[in-house]
């Protein structure tokens, strides 16, 4: 306990400020060559900035890391009583050549846990392309065609953003579950005796023309940036970060392509007005979109922006991350 006088130094995680990064880092120097040691950990080791130096530490002290996530919805690691989301790191001190792998961010119902560790799969990755997180990944295509983009783009969503507020504008939830939530009209919402209110949870992005915009809306609610939300983010919290740092410049698209995506825009404007969904929080009625209902249409944009960017092959492993990781009940509309 720090504050009954037991003083952490010299520690290379010390500006991490957390105790499983000093027991990482005390596991690591204590274990002999050719010896293994695993720690259950917060599923943050692998996003946050915090955790960096310790990552840093893992990558390079290492010669395998083997890195497992896991949410806590439908079922938990630690079951019903324990709901966190968890980071399992499982490394090797060796001297043969240094390499990282990774699983899917797994969620599961209680039924599977008995082959939970049993059906796990692992992607290698190469931590210097992904900034030194850990992303988590379910195919070596997936893996090698992210690797790809932040190495050719060279650009991220960023580039079209501005930063200052303009009249084109995309709201955003600030949660997420099953699909991300971005629009330029916000969902209805009321208060206990049905007057309009405003949202409290929702982001804004903004852009220098309507065009960008639009292009930005069909790819944020899409499967691509769903999936690269699985990969990079915390499983609950959308932040402006998480949508700026998709690896694709959408101001290198072609005139024609532009406009065959843009196509599709109204269409999936009708379709969110007819799905949107109420939730009820504190005697309020807080509206949302099913983007789970307009999958037919984003699918759409998401494949043609697949063959702008060269990335048609790994529409099949985007699939599949999708069925794997969507646990919800469509019909009833819920979206936890």
């Amino acid at each position: 306990d720090r504050k009954k006088g037991y003083a952490i130094k010299g520690y290379t995680t010390l500006p991490c400020g957390n105790l499983y990064a000093f027991v990482l880092e005390r596991s690591y120097n204590t274990l002999k060559k050719d010896g293994w040691t695993g720690m259950i950990l917060p599923l943050s080791l692998g996003f946050s900035s915090a955790f960096e130096p310790c990552r840093r530490l893992l990558f390079s002290g290492y010669s395998n890391n083997w890195f497992s996530s896991f949410g806590r919805i439908p079922s938990g690691l630690f079951g019903f009583d324990v709901r966190v989301r968890n980071t399992i790191h499982i490394g090797a001190k060796s001297n043969n050549p240094p390499i990282a792998q990774t699983t899917r961010l797994h969620r599961w119902f209680d039924a599977a846990r008995p082959v939970l560790f049993q059906t796990l799969e692992y992607s290698p990755f190469r931590p210097e392309i992904w900034k030194h997180r850990i992303p988590k990944l379910n195919s070596v295509a997936l893996a090698k065609i992210f690797e790809r983009l932040f190495e050719k783009q060279g650009i991220t969503l960023d580039a079209v953003t501005s930063p200052r507020p303009t009249p084109h504008v995309l709201h955003f939830k600030k949660t997420a579950y099953n699909w991300l939530n971005f629009c330029r009209e916000l969902p209805p919402c009321y208060d206990a005796n049905e007057k309009p209110i405003l949202h409290t949870q929702s982001g804004r992005v903004y852009f220098d023309d309507s065009k960008l915009c639009q292009l930005a809306m069909l790819l944020a609610n899409g499967k691509i940036m769903l999936i690269f939300w699985f990969v990079l983010g915390d499983d609950f919290q959308i932040t402006r970060r998480n949508f700026a740092n998709l690896p694709v410049n959408l101001k290198g698209l072609s005139t024609d392509r532009i406009m065959e995506i843009l196509n599709i825009f109204p269409r999936l404007e009708t379709a969110m007005a007819e799905a949107v969904q109420f939730k009820k929080n504190a005697g309020k009625k807080i509206g949302n979109y099913n983007l789970a209902k307009c999958r037919k249409i984003t699918d759409l944009s998401d494949k043609l922006f697949c063959e702008a960017l060269g990335i048609t092959d790994i529409w099949e492993d985007i699939e599949l991350y999708y069925v794997q990781t969507v646990r919800t009940d469509f019909h009833s509309g819920e979206d936890s």
